[in-house]
Order: structure tokens, then C-alpha cells, then sequence
């Protein structure tokens, strides 16, 4: 979805109205709406309402009626309007260019100790999976994940690193969460056209996906699934190598265990037949 970013929705500007859904994640209220937006009780209402008729709100499953505490939930709609782009349109060479750029800056989020994540799982969905020779921006699902050097509670970590860099934080929560914003930024390195959300995204929106990073797995996909010859390394050691089918061991493959004990034969979604 596209979107004119000089358009405007109940008298407000289209990308405040985007970014507020972007920030309400699965549900929208009038308190929240006035909070984000810094605007009265008559605003919040002719925003909801502007919302609902757009189908991208619906009053909540246990609401019986509208009022002024309220939830509305975020529809599929709602959802492909928070992500869509107003940017201008770039050739996919480009944009290829820069999930190339992301991908070396995955590897070395991973091999610098300075960051106390790195990248488990990156998924790119929308306009960059298809054929389209234009993008508005690139979706992507990111997962990440603490790093094993890293021991302990995460948050005491987490707020040692904040303290550490001596930047200013504008609440507790922006510094709990610094040791991720981190990353993040590092990944994004100021590209509007990179787009990073949430790992469930795709699936609420239901949209496919395709796997660009996997930490811990080499191999073939088809449609976003493992699919073919693939090796997967568990963090306690374990090794599959072999076939696979629709994300499932299938066919012919070996398991090794830290161990050293060894399942080799054939396998059929996930189960050892010998």
C-alpha cells in the first residue's frame, strides 16, 4: 500500500494518523489516541471514527457499545495501512543493493562484542519479494536474539550498556531497551526505505515472506520454508544435516548430538524412521 503523504484523514496528516497505528501495535482507544497525538477529546473522536469507516478499526470483540473507554482493535487493513510508504518509488536495483549493504551489517553486528544482540531471524515481505521493478520501501520481519557471551538478567545489561554509551534517554523504558535500539539502528544506518517491524507482522498480515539471514541454518527455502538440503546447528551443540521439507526434517538426513550419538536414515516431518 501506498499512501500521498500531503493527504490527510479526519483533517489530521496521513503519517501522524500512520504513525499512530504503527505505535497503538493491536488496539486503539481514545486516552491512547489523545496521549500520542497531543490533542483533545473532540479530535480523538473524529479520528476513531474517520478510522472505523476506513476499516482499518473495529470496535473490540467485548465492547457492546461506543464510548469514550472503548477499544478497537486494528484490522488486517489497519495493519497494511501502518506499513505502508509515502516514500518516492526506488528502482529494484537499488533496493537490492541495499538488502546487500543490511546483510554485511548483520555479519558484523554478529562478530562485534559491542552489541549485546544480534540477528536470529530476518524475513522480507511485501513489494521486495515480488517482481515488481519499483519499491516504495522494504519490509522486513527482524528477530533478534542476546548474544551467549552475555550472561545474566538482560535488563541489568541492558541498562549497563545505556549508562555506558553517556547518552541521553528520555524515559526508563527508552534505556531498558537501548542494547536492542541499538542494533537496530545500526542495521537500519539511516535508510528511510528500510523498514523493520515485528517478527509476527507478516503472519497478521497475512503476507508470505522470504528468508534473507537465519542464524542458525544454511540451506535451501521455498516459500519462506526450509526446503531441501539444509544444515541447522543448535546452540547446545546438535547438528542436522539433510533433507528438508515445508520446515521439517524430511527425507534423507543425519542428526548428530553434542554427545557424539548419531541418527542417520530417513526422516519424515521430524521423526526418526531409521
Amino acid at each position: 500500500m501506498r499512501i500521498d503523504k500531503n493527504s490527510k484523514l479526519a483533517g489530521f496528516p496521513i503519517l501522524k494518523i500512520r504513525d499512530l497505528l504503527r505505535k497503538c501495535h493491536e488496539c486503539v482507544d481514545q486516552e491512547g489516541v489523545m496521549h500520542i497525538l497531543k490533542i483533545d477529546k473532540n479530535g480523538a473522536k473524529k479520528i476513531i471514527t474517520a478510522l472505523e469507516q476506513k476499516g482499518f478499526i473495529e470496535l473490540g470483540a467485548e465492547e457492546t457499545e461506543r464510548a469514550s473507554d472503548s477499544t478497537w482493535e486494528i484490522t488486517k487493513n489497519g495493519r497494511r495501512f501502518a506499513v505502508a510508504s509515502a516514500l518516492k518509488p526506488i528502482p529494484r536495483e537499488k533496493a537490492e543493493t541495499l538488502v546487500s549493504d543490511l546483510l554485511k551489517r548483520v555479519e558484523e553486528v554478529h562478530e562485534n562484542d559491542e552489541f549485546m544482540y544480534d540477528v536470529e531471524l530476518l524475513e522480507a515481505f511485501g513489494s521486495f519479494i515480488t517482481d515488481s521493478p519499483d519499491l516504495g520501501d522494504i519490509d522486513l520481519a527482524l528477530t533478534l536474539r542476546r548474544k551467549e557471551k552475555f550472561q545474566g538478567d538482560w535488563g541489568d545489561l541492558s541498562l549497563r550498556q545505556a549508562a555506558e554509551s553517556g547518552k541521553c534517554f528520555s524515559d526508563f523504558v527508552e534505556k531498558l531497551y537501548y542494547s536492542e535500539t541499538k542494533v537496530r539502528r545500526y542495521l537500519k544506518k539511516r535508510s528511510p526505505y528500510l523498514h523493520f517491524l515485528s517478527p509476527n507482522e507478516p503472519k497478521d498480515l497475512g503476507a508470505k515472506t522470504k528468508v534473507l539471514y537465519e542464524a542458525d541454518y544454511v540451506g535451501e527455502y521455498r516459500d519462506g520454508n526450509k526446503h531441501g538440503q539444509g544444515t541447522y546447528t543448535f546452540a547446545f551443540g546438535s547438528k542436522y544435516v539433510g533433507e528438508w521439507k515445508d520446515d521439517k526434517w524430511h527425507g534423507q538426513g543425519t542428526l548428530t548430538y553434542a554427545d557424539g550419538t548419531i541418527e542417520k536414515g530417513t526422516w519424515r516431518n521430524d521423526e526418526f524412521l531409521g
